[in-house]
């Protein structure tokens, strides 16, 4: 099994071999401990979260928010911050039965065929990436231009056709689910940024973000658990993964592709991450709320009302970023080198990116899919509101 392949790494040591061999079980260990780090701690003021609130007292006295700290704080005052920082958390319990005394005293089923469904999601992607990857694998060898193409391209690999039709199945059967039950869900962190830059999933990414109204996690429980053909992994205060069933194992207590949940609180004014390992979100609700909606793949999906401020101010959206992932976890998967770092412009030849424009006759932003100069799709929508700009 070849667990590291990098192009890059083979010219360091003068060799095009094929790279290291090492255990099945050494791959599977660093993968397990990949995973984990990656979710866990999204971005790396996360891990400062915990220092600042061990400063947190009683008192009326409340620390200054530190530059390193998540984004979202910053546009918020001290009071605000620590106001929802010191609500109670994610603590569900996740043994209990569901609890039937609610407003929805039964739920119908979740019906899905995976079988006759799964069958429309199974279909070749991104051409033009691969193409390009073919005609490099045969000039790079004379061309130093060429290498560094191959370079940069493998860097930003997509998923087997096979475990993006599981991922983006996995999300048509979770949004089904909450049109169905009413639950309250929009995009988040990279998943809102793949509906914002690419109207789809990132082609280099490895599983989707959202976050459900914690107030709806024992319907979202009993509901995605006892989906046939579906699993549900679930935490007492962490995130939860909801796949398919009939996936490998890969190491780690759950499986892949998967679509995560985390959960938010709100209040009047305010939304934040309930589950613990979102607590750097926070928003003022007029940025989400009402929920928009955005092209995602096959889907329109819930985004916040907002999307292009939050997005913006999370992310550089015109640098591309492939993390220590992998791209395919299926037998025989590959592990990255550390993460690649690139202008977007390099990767428009082979992946679909969407540019906006306003269009001067009708007041509306005409948002263009393309990959290259081959206009994939195009759609007219309402700019966001005044509300945005504040």
């Amino acid at each position: 099994m070849i667990c590291v392949t990098s192009l890059r790494k083979r010219l360091r040591r003068s060799s095009r071999g094929m790279g290291k061999v090492l255990p099945t079980s050494v791959c599977l260990l660093v993968l397990s401990l990949v995973c984990i780090c990656l979710h866990s701690v999204t971005h790396s003021a996360r891990r400062l979260v915990p220092q600042y609130l061990h400063t947190l007292s009683p008192s009326t006295e409340v620390p200054d928010i530190p530059n390193e700290l998540p984004v979202f704080w910053r546009e918020h005052s001290r009071q605000d911050v620590v106001k929802r920082l010191r609500q109670p958390t994610q603590n569900f319990s996740i043994n209990d039965p569901f609890d039937h005394t609610g407003s929805n005293l039964t739920l119908a089923p979740l019906r899905v065929n995976i079988t006759r469904e799964m069958s429309k999601f199974r279909k070749p992607a991104f051409p033009e990436y691969h193409q390009e990857m073919q005609r490099l694998r045969t000039a790079w060898k004379d061309d130093d231009e060429a290498v560094e193409d191959f370079i940069l391209y493998e860097t930003f690999p997509p998923l087997s056709s096979e475990s993006r039709a599981q991922l983006i199945f996995t999300m048509d059967v979770f949004v089904r689910a909450c049109r169905q039950y009413g639950w309250t869900y929009f995009m988040e962190g990279g998943a809102l940024l793949g509906a914002y830059r690419h109207h789809g999933l990132i082609p280099w990414d490895v599983d989707i973000d959202v976050v459900v109204n914690g107030s709806n996690w024992r319907e979202v429980r009993h509901v995605l658990g006892n989906t046939p053909g579906f699993t549900l992994w679930t935490q007492r205060s962490g995130v939860w993964r909801f796949y398919l069933s009939d996936l490998p194992e890969v190491g780690g207590s759950s499986k892949w592709p998967f679509v995560e949940i985390g959960f938010f609180a709100e209040d009047v004014t305010h939304l934040w991450g309930f589950t613990n390992s979102l607590r750097p979100l926070m928003f003022d609700k007029k940025h989400v709320f009402p929920l928009a909606t955005a092209k995602w793949e096959h889907l329109y999906v819930n985004v916040p009302a907002c999307t292009e401020r939050l997005v913006k101010k999370e992310f550089n959206v015109s640098t591309c970023v492939s993390h220590y992932m992998v791209s395919d976890l299926g037998p025989g998967f590959q592990v990255r080198d550390p993460e690649g770092r690139v202008e977007c412009t390099k990767l428009h030849p082979v992946y679909p990116f969407v540019f906006r424009y306003a269009d001067i006759t009708t007041g509306n932003i005409v948002e263009s899919r393309r990959v290259g100069n081959r206009i994939l799709e195009e759609f007219s929508k309402p700019q966001e509101p005044a509300v945005c700009k504040h």
